[in-house]
């Protein structure tokens, strides 16, 4: 590289950030459901079977998506506290099942709803197994409905539901990379979430 001139190596540098540029431009998340939606209340523990804290304490949920024509991708994060100003902390479920990847997402702009599956832990109910979940997202007026049903024949939780409510907090345009990160919660990462 070094007998190459620099007018060469600059050019070849404007030339990939150009191309760069023009497949980000042709990737961008559009549509309604695209942005970050949180729920408008914690998610109860005691009062709610499916998704907790080990400890019983609130769990607050936030949905990250991006939708790219009539594709969805992101991920679903679960937090600890229902101050989602405050940044996730080491405590559990941040380390076991905090976060999964979203797969298979579709969108059906005609009657304003979507589907994704999650192949992932669930906090609480099963903070170490995967389990395979059916997300069912329909958007009103206002806000993004939730319907999350566990689709696994195989697991005891089979056909467990947790239906939540969630409001949007940003657009499509206000998602950041760090909004898109899965943290892993060990070097091996936790493939209970879909890592």
């Amino acid at each position: 590289m070094a007998n190459v001139p620099v007018w060469l190596r600059t050019l070849a540098t404007v030339v990939a950030w150009s191309v760069s540029a023009l497949a980000c431009a042709a990737c961008t998340t559009s549509g309604e459901t695209g942005g970050i939606w949180r729920g408008i209340a914690p998610i109860a523990g005691a009062s709610n079977d499916l998704i907790y804290a080990e400890d019983g304490g609130s769990l607050a949920m936030e949905i990250v998506l991006g939708e790219y024509g009539p594709d969805l991708a992101g991920v679903i994060k679960f937090f600890r506290s229902d101050n989602y100003l405050r940044r996730r902390t080491a405590e559990p479920p941040d380390r076991a099942c905090a976060c999964a990847l979203i797969h298979n997402g579709k969108v059906d702009a005609a009657n304003g709803r979507a589907v994704f599956t999650l192949t992932s832990c669930l906090p609480g109910s099963s903070p170490k197994a995967t389990v395979r979940s059916v997300v069912t997202l329909t958007l009103t007026a206002t806000d993004l409905l939730v319907s999350l049903r566990v689709d696994d024949t195989h697991s005891a939780l089979h056909n467990a539901v947790l239906d939540v409510q969630l409001q949007r907090q940003g657009g499509a345009g206000d998602i950041s990379d760090p909004d898109l990160l899965c943290p892993a919660g060990s070097a091996s990462g936790n493939p209970a979430s879909g890592q």
